[in-house]
């Protein structure tokens, strides 16, 4: 998901950055710093409550309970390929904003926008895999399953 700077997180309350001293925000931000080379965008990342989304101020907003929802079940390598999937997602809306400008890339019909940034978080799986990460198409497509399932009910998809 994207959303325009001005429309960010909730004003009452101010941003929460991922902590590198805490053991689930440094994976997180250990794929975040992978995809940061690749597409030369630095990101800020942010704790949510109201979903993962990519903000057009160069801000991811990282909602930990929606990724334990959809990725609780999956461990160690399995769930950090997820992670990364979901990073790579909203990194390519980033780059939606970088290339495209913030009127551009809010104007994109939203399943043009989201698809987009499908590709882009493919490329960069893509290159995940030429580096000789194991099971990575296996976990892609686990957690692909999972972010574009059309049903709420997860126990629906046997992995």
């Amino acid at each position: 998901m994207l959303r325009a700077a001005t429309a960010a997180s909730d004003p009452q309350s101010s941003p929460r950055p991922l902590d590198p001293s805490d053991e689930w925000d440094e994976k997180v931000l250990r794929e975040a710093q992978l995809l940061e080379r690749w597409t030369g965008i630095k990101a800020t990342l942010n704790h949510a409550t109201n979903g993962t989304c990519a903000i057009s101020d160069f801000t991811i907003e990282v909602d930990r309970k929606q990724l334990d929802d959809l990725f609780g079940d999956f461990t160690g390598a399995k769930y950090q390929t997820a992670i990364f999937f979901v990073l790579a997602h909203e990194f390519g809306h980033l780059c939606q904003f970088k290339v495209y400008g913030e009127d551009h890339a809010m104007a994109m019909p939203s399943i043009e926008a989201e698809a987009h940034a499908d590709y882009l978080s493919g490329a960069w799986l893509g290159l995940r895999l030429a580096q000789g990460e194991e099971r990575l198409s296996e976990d892609v497509f686990a957690a692909g399953l999972r972010l574009k399932s059309d049903t709420e009910d997860l126990s629906l998809i046997h992995i």
